[in-house]
């Protein structure tokens, strides 16, 4: 959903929900008040947990927002 939205985006072009990502990629994702842009390091093979997941990326920027800088938002967005 985040994709088909416009708030996810892979080496600065928006990303499709089936888009592949490799080492070396930055990923930015809109998050509703929240903005991260990461950079991919490892990409598994196959499922890992929780507590490994962090070891696959690291975290460039890290912004957050105001809620009240969202208030122009319509309420059904799902933001």
């Amino acid at each position: 959903m985040a994709c088909e939205q416009g708030r996810v985006f892979i080496n600065d072009r928006p990303a499709k929900s089936a888009a592949s990502v490799k080492v070396d990629d930055i990923v930015h994702l809109e998050l509703g008040s929240r903005a991260l842009t990461i950079k991919v390091l490892l990409v598994p093979e196959k499922a890992v947990r929780a507590q490994e997941a962090s070891s696959t990326y690291e975290v460039i920027e890290e912004l957050k927002r105001a809620p009240e800088i969202l208030e122009w938002l319509p309420a059904d967005e799902g933001w």
